[in-house]
C-alpha cells in the first residue's frame, strides 16, 4: 500500500498528515509506529489523519495518534497543523470548524499563524498535587491530561526526561498516565515551558495542550498576572489567551509545511 503524506511542524512538534476520507488506512499501531519512527520511517511525534465528519458544522474530523501508535483525544499543535493543511488543500476556508475526539473546535488562519479555540477547562477538575513529597504542581485537562510544576534555570535542566517519566507513570495519574510540564516564569505574562509527552515517551520541542495547561496553571497559582501569556518553548513561541471562567481558550502559533511524499507500507 502506498500512502501519500505531508510532513508538517507546529512550533517544533512534527507530524505526518494524511487524508483518510476513504478509510483505507487502518491505523494499526505497529504501522503508525513505523511511520513515526525517526530512523527507519518518516519520523514524527505523531500521525494526523483527516476523515469525514458526521457533524454538519465541521469541515472534517481530526484523528491523532502518538508515535507509540495509539490514539489520544487531542493535540494542540497537531490541530493547528491539520487545519492549515485543510485550508491549503481547499478542505476548509480560512476559518471554520472541525471535529476532534474531545469535541468541536474553531480555528482561523491569521497571517502565518493558526489560532485555535481549545476545549473549555472545568475549574472543578483542576487539582493541586504534591508528588514525591517535594514537587508541588497542578493537574488539569486541556484536551489531554497534564501536570504542571515550576522551576528555575530551566534551559539548563537535565532532569526533564527522568523526572518527566516518573510523573507520567505516577500512581496519581493512572491508569492512563499524564504529560509533564516544567515551567519557568520569565515575567508577569511570559513563561518558558518544557514538556515530557506521554505516548512519545520523551521531551518534545513543544506541546500545544501542555503550553495551554502551563499558562492557565501559572495564572491560577498567582505566578503570572494576565490572561494573555506569551510562551517560549524549545521549538519556538506560542501565545495563549483565556477568559477568567476558562470557557474561551485560544492557542496561536505557526504551523508549517516541510515536505510531501509517498511511503510504501509493507
Amino acid at each position: 500500500m502506498n500512502l501519500n503524506f505531508t510532513k508538517m511542524v507546529g512550533c517544533g512538534n512534527d507530524f505526518v498528515v494524511i487524508e483518510n476520507f476513504d478509510k483505507k488506512f487502518g491505523y494499526n499501531p505497529k504501522l503508525v509506529q513505523k511511520i513515526c519512527q525517526q530512523k527507519f520511517g518518516i519520523g514524527a511525534d505523531g500521525l494526523l489523519a483527516l476523515e469525514n465528519s458526521q457533524i454538519p458544522k465541521a469541515d472534517f474530523k481530526m484523528r491523532y495518534f502518538n508515535a507509540d501508535g495509539y490514539e489520544v483525544d487531542f493535540c494542540g499543535n497537531g490541530a493547528r497543523s491539520i487545519f492549515n493543511f485543510a485550508f491549503k488543500n481547499n478542505i476548509s476556508n480560512s476559518n471554520g470548524f472541525f471535529e476532534a475526539s474531545d469535541g468541536l473546535h474553531f480555528a482561523e488562519i491569521i497571517g502565518e499563524s493558526v489560532k485555535l479555540k481549545m476545549k473549555p477547562v472545568l475549574q472543578n477538575e483542576i487539582f493541586q498535587i504534591n508528588l514525591f513529597e517535594k514537587l508541588n504542581g497542578f493537574s488539569l485537562n486541556t484536551g489531554v491530561p497534564h501536570f504542571v510544576s515550576w522551576h528555575e534555570n530551566l534551559s539548563e535542566a537535565n532532569f526533564i526526561k527522568t523526572l518527566g517519566s516518573q510523573i507520567r507513570f505516577d500512581e496519581n495519574f493512572q491508569p492512563n498516565g499524564t504529560n509533564a510540564n516544567f515551567v519557568e516564569i520569565l515575567d508577569g505574562n511570559k513563561i518558558f515551558v518544557r514538556t515530557f509527552e506521554r505516548g512519545v515517551e520523551d521531551e518534545t520541542l513543544s506541546c500545544g495542550t501542555g503550553v495551554v495547561a502551563s499558562a492557565i496553571a501559572s495564572k491560577i497559582s498567582g505566578k503570572t498576572n494576565r490572561n494573555s501569556i506569551q510562551v517560549k518553548t524549545l521549538g519556538g513561541n506560542l501565545a495563549v489567551e483565556f477568559s477568567d471562567d476558562l470557557q474561551d481558550i485560544f492557542l496561536t502559533g505557526n504551523a508549517d509545511f516541510v515536505f510531501e511524499g509517498k511511503i510504501d507500507l509493507i
